[in-house]
């Protein structure tokens, strides 16, 4: 069985070492963070700078909940030629012509309609929706129950909020948030944050702001 590395360890990396042992496809070497502690969820952890000088084209999965952060992660780990598997549910659908890039997690009963595209380091999370032909850029989060209609774009590091929706077509610029249980009903600028029935523009947003 081959092993994986999983960087992070709040409760995002709780969900992933979830599906990795219900997988059963990798063993868990090391759960990597900033610093040495406890194990966790008896598994050991590795201090970050300790694994980047000593492994080369390991398996990682990068299990932090929030896009920026996650991207800025991946940044640092792409150059040391890590390999970045799929991690998804066994009760998730995901269309066979569906395309997925690399390191996505994709939870349990999610579901991927055909044509649709995801790109890298996303989260398809608990029972959320892509429905046909949406295009997914790089480390979007649709959190639970989050539904994408048909033919929708979503922007690099877009976060959609749990209960949300977006109707069919409509555009979200990158790094753009959709408050919890809103509905899109028109396409939304890049980094802005919007909420409500319908969704409103509440505020623009800067450059790796963390509104969650």
């Amino acid at each position: 069985m081959e092993k994986i590395f999983v960087c992070g360890a709040g409760g995002h990396a709780k969900v992933i070492v979830d599906i990795i042992r219900t997988l059963n496809l990798y063993e868990i070497e090391a759960v990597i963070e900033t610093k040495s502690g406890k194990p966790f969820l008896g598994i050991d952890l590795i201090e970050e700078d300790i694994f980047l000088n000593n492994f080369d084209k390991a398996n990682v999965f990068i299990a932090i909940g929030e896009n920026y952060s996650r991207q800025k992660v991946y940044e640092k780990y792409a150059r040391k030629g890590f390999l970045f598997p799929n991690l998804i549910h066994p009760t998730a659908v995901v269309s066979k012509s569906a395309n997925l890039g690399i390191g996505n997690a994709v939870m349990a009963n999610a579901v991927i309609n055909p044509g649709a595209s995801i790109g890298n380091h996303c989260v398809i999370n608990t029972g959320s929706i892509i429905e046909h032909d949406c295009q997914i850029d790089d480390f979007v989060s649709c959190a639970p129950a989050s539904v994408t209609c048909g033919e929708c774009t979503l922007g690099e590091g877009v976060y959609l909020g749990a209960n949300a929706s977006i109707i069919h077509s409509k555009i979200v610029g990158e790094w753009s948030v959709i408050g919890s249980q809103s509905a899109v009903v028109k396409d939304v600028d890049a980094y802005t944050l919007v909420q409500g029935v319908p969704a409103k523009e509440v505020r623009s947003l800067t450059v790796g702001e963390k509104v969650l």
